[in-house]
C-alpha cells in the first residue's frame, strides 16, 4: 500500500521526509496512519483531454458590423 508521509520518520533505517510516498505492507501503514504519520496516497487522474482545445484557429473569425438604416419619422 502507498502512504503519503504527514511528516519525517525513520523507516527502513532511512530518513524520509514529509509529502515523501513510500510502498510499504498494510499492516505497517495502519499503524503509520493510527499515529498521525502518514495519509492513504491515490494516484492523481490523468486529466481529461478536451479535443476541442486541440484545433487551434489560427485566425480569428471576421466580425461584421451591424448598421441601421435611418428611417423617417412619421408626422
Amino acid at each position: 500500500m502507498k502512504v503519503m508521509l504527514r511528516s519525517a520518520v525513520l523507516w527502513d533505517k532511512e530518513h524520509r521526509d514529509a509529502g515523501e510516498v513510500i510502498e510499504v505492507n498494510d499492516s505497517d501503514a495502519s499503524w503509520l496512519m493510527s499515529r498521525g504519520k502518514a495519509v492513504p496516497y491515490a494516484e492523481p487522474e490523468k486529466p481529461v483531454k478536451n479535443r476541442a482545445e486541440e484545433v487551434a484557429t489560427t485566425e480569428t473569425p471576421k466580425t461584421t458590423k451591424r448598421t441601421w438604416k435611418k428611417t423617417k419619422a412619421a408626422d
